[in-house]
């Protein structure tokens, strides 16, 4: 059966942003100053205990992306992992909001945080929760 639109512009988002999201993923873990120059504006010479933390972060992203590429290509058997990868994306551009009210990121970061933020809203409304949540139960 052929999936409806919904459910296709569903699998296309998430997709491209579990894509997007493995991306810098991949980037903060190999190249972690740069990823934290990009982030933070600075052209700095950071410690190593923030690019070891600054790998963390993007490992965790890296993670979060899988998460939503297994959820894109199976929407309705993977609602345990689409649920977390979602809440996960929430918190993770709220926590970025935050340090950008409190004046810690350059203002060319409100773009890429509305993003996420974004994002996460129109893939909570286009996922197809009745079919998600009955096959999450049946198991």
């Amino acid at each position: 059966m052929k999936p409806d639109r919904k459910t296709q512009a569903f699998r296309v988002i998430c997709l491209l942003n579990g894509i997007a999201m493995v991306t810098t993923g991949l980037f903060g873990v190999f190249w972690p100053a740069a990823a934290m120059n990009v982030m933070t504006g600075y052209d700095h010479i950071w410690d190593p205990q923030t690019l070891s933390l600054m790998r963390m972060h993007n490992g965790a992203d890296f993670g979060l992306g899988v998460g939503f590429v297994l959820a894109a290509w199976r929407p309705q058997t993977s609602f345990a992992a689409f649920v977390l990868c979602l809440f996960a994306n929430i918190a993770h551009g709220s926590v970025h909001a935050v340090d950008e009210v409190s004046g810690h990121h350059h203002a060319y970061n409100v773009g890429p945080i509305a993003i996420l933020i974004v994002v996460s809203v129109l893939l909570a409304a286009l996922y197809p929760w009745r079919d998600g949540v009955a096959r999450y139960m049946d198991r």
